[in-house]
């Protein structure tokens, strides 16, 4: 928010296709909506940094007028992601996330997982091959891949299944009853 404030300034910042505005100034009121399937956290981070930069621009008075912020996370997902991250917590030897590859829910919960403990991403229950080889999809590289070892040996085991809010519930089930095949 600092700095040349012109047009062509604008355009070599942020690239031809960005943006119309003619100055700065038609930035300093702003609102953000958020994506419905984003991370609460993350969306949060971002409203703190674009609050932060207002503050530092315009100072603190007058920011409600200047900064609208529309936290459009929908609570179902919002719960989902709480509850994950309680599962995730609770000391899981392992995380099976089910749901479509290209669900920006179902990848949001995966990358939650990864934060706490090693996680798998699979579609269905067809993806678990065998007790050493599993079929998961990596969202970092955009494909899936043969896991060798991927179920830990030792037992008990805790394993936490999440799922993307569009899952199917009986998909769900096949993955549990999968499971419970090399569990037993």
């Amino acid at each position: 928010l600092a700095g040349d404030n012109s047009e062509d300034n604008l355009q070599q910042t942020f690239g031809p296709d960005t943006t119309n505005a003619k100055s700065i100034t038609e930035f300093f009121r702003l609102a953000q909506v958020s994506q419905t399937t984003m991370l609460y956290d993350d969306t949060m981070k971002v409203r703190q940094l674009l609050q932060d930069a207002f503050i530092s621009k315009f100072g603190p008075q007058g920011i409600a007028d200047r900064l609208l912020f529309e936290p459009t996370v929908c609570r179902a997902t919002q719960d989902r992601q709480a509850a994950a991250v309680e599962l995730c917590q609770s000391g899981c030897d392992l995380v099976i996330v089910v749901g479509g590859y290209g669900s920006s829910n179902t990848r949001h919960l995966y990358e939650l997982a990864c934060n706490y403990t090693k996680a798998v991403f699979i579609e269905d229950a067809t993806a678990i091959r065998s007790r050493h080889e599993i079929h998961s999809f990596d969202p970092d590289r955009g494909s899936a891949s043969e896991l060798k070892d991927w179920l830990p040996e030792r037992r008990p085991l805790k394993i936490g299944v999440l799922a993307g809010a569009s899952t199917p519930e009986f998909l769900i089930g096949q993955v549990l009853e999968r499971l419970a095949e090399f569990l037993s």
